[in-house]
Formats: structure tokens, C-alpha cells, sequence
């Protein structure tokens, strides 16, 4: 069994985004990065399904310019087996239909039984990508996994978020794609030894300029700040001055 591991490089929570013209979100210059937090929840899971059981193998993919290959060199660290970077140019990324086509265009012919994402990258936050990459796979798939096993049947069970702190529960024929919500476990840290196995053997390297385009069917046209509709009005002076100043105003207004 195969299980591929589709993760994204983005910003650390301290770096600043800047707005660009079209409403997307690029790096300010000197920003640090890392894996996207969900997607090293989704590696976790499929890593502890390989622990769980024998003969799966895990592999990771991610597209991204030149510093993404420090992504894929931490997954292979944590334990993926292979790993693959799709290389696009520096700047911001590319819209989620077209990232999706190349992430298709890549795994396609692979054919892996189970496919990984993060439920939402923590920049872009669209939760897009892994729709989709089972659409255009023609895969079974379900969005928001907080747990899954595999069952004897050799289906995938697992359990998703729904509102009001429920979970759903489903059963997957696979091949599948799942975009994960949490695992109850931590992402391992990288060990000594698979960092050193990652830098011996660097990944695959994949041009995004050579696989199948595919035009964006959803144009963005810009970005606002939502008008204010009412002003606040802060009260000054000690405790009992604003505590006096607020019941004069409930008063004026009826409220009190």
C-alpha cells in the first residue's frame, strides 16, 4: 500500500503576509518558513498507519520555489520513505485548480491506494487543493479527518468534524483522498538519522513549467477591509469615573 503526503510551505505565525493587487497574500521579504501545521498532522497520520501496518510505504510531495525542499527534507527526517518537489518560481502561489492539475499530473500515474492533505494551509486558507486533486483523481474523499484506521476489509474508517462538537463517522473504498483536521498525536520530530538519510539523497525535482497547465476558473478581484459601521468610544479616568460614565450612558439611552 501507498500512502502520498501532499504538504505546502508557509510562513511561520510570526512572519507578516502583505495584500497583493489581486487579493492574494505573498511573504514579506525575510520571512521564515515551515511545514503548514495540518499538513504535518496529516503526515503523522499516515506515518502511524505504516507503523501500524506492514508493507506501507509513505511518500510526501510538495509544490513550491527552492526553499520548499526544506519542507520535504523535515518529512523525510519524520520518516516518508520518498519524497517529491514540484518547483515553481519565487513569488505567490499559484491558484488552487492549477496547483491541484499539477499535483494530479504527478500522482496520477503513480497510483497510490491513499492520499494525505492538511484540511487548510495556515495562509491561504481556502481548503481547496484536496477537493480538488480527488476530482480530478476521480477519488473517493472526505474532508476534515480527526481519526481513521484501516479496517480488515481493507477500507479506510475514520471520523470527521461536524458542527456542535459531533463526529461523523464513514468507511472509504480506496483508493481515497482525506484532508486532515488533527491527530491526536504530536508531529514527530525528525530524526538524526532520516535527516541525514534526506540529505544524502535529496528528492525527486519536478518542474512545474513541464506539467499540464490549467487555467483558473475563478478570477480574484481584489481585497477591502469592511467599511465601520458604528465608532467605539473608549472611557477614561479610574474605575468608579468610567463605571459613572457608562451608567449616564445607559441612562441616556434607555437601558437603564
Amino acid at each position: 500500500m501507498k500512502i502520498l503526503v501532499c504538504l505546502k510551505q508557509v510562513p511561520e505565525p510570526e512572519s507578516h503576509l502583505q495584500w497583493l493587487e489581486d487579493g492574494g497574500v505573498a511573504p514579506v521579504p525575510g520571512a521564515r518558513f515551515q511545514m503548514g501545521s495540518l499538513d504535518a498532522q496529516a503526515l503523522e497520520w499516515a506515518l502511524t498507519l505504516a507503523q501500524d501496518h506492514q508493507g506501507i510505504s509513505v511518500e510526501a510531495v510538495c509544490a513550491g520555489p527552492a526553499r520548499a525542499a526544506a519542507v520535504l527534507e523535515r518529512a523525510r527526517g519524520m520518516g516518508a520513505a520518498q519524497a517529491c518537489h514540484i518547483l515553481t518560481p519565487e513569488g505567490a502561489g499559484p491558484p488552487a485548480l492549477t496547483l491541484a492539475t499539477w499535483l494530479a499530473a504527478w500522482a496520477g500515474p503513480r497510483a497510490y491506494d491513499l492520499i494525505l492533505t492538511g484540511g487548510m494551509s495556515q495562509d491561504a486558507m481556502r481548503g481547496q487543493v484536496g477537493p480538488l486533486l480527488a476530482g480530478l483523481l476521480g477519488l473517493n474523499w472526505a474532508t476534515l479527518a480527526v481519526d481513521m484506521r484501516l479496517t480488515d476489509q481493507g477500507r479506510l474508517h475514520l471520523e470527521r468534524e461536524v458542527e456542535a462538537g459531533r463526529r461523523q463517522a464513514l468507511e472509504l473504498d480506496l483508493p481515497a483522498l482525506v484532508t486532515v483536521q488533527s491527530s491526536p498525536r504530536e508531529p514527530r520530530y525528525p530524526s538524526l538519522s532520516g535527516l541525514l538519510k534526506a540529505k544524502a539523497s535529496p528528492p525527486q525535482v519536478v518542474e512545474a513549467t513541464g506539467l499540464p497547465p490549467r487555467a483558473p476558473q475563478v478570477a480574484a478581484l481584489g481585497a477591502r477591509r469592511p467599511q465601520r459601521r458604528r465608532a467605539g468610544r473608549a472611557l477614561n479616568g479610574t474605575l468608579a469615573q468610567q463605571a459613572q460614565e457608562l451608567c449616564a450612558i445607559l441612562r441616556q439611552r434607555g437601558l437603564l
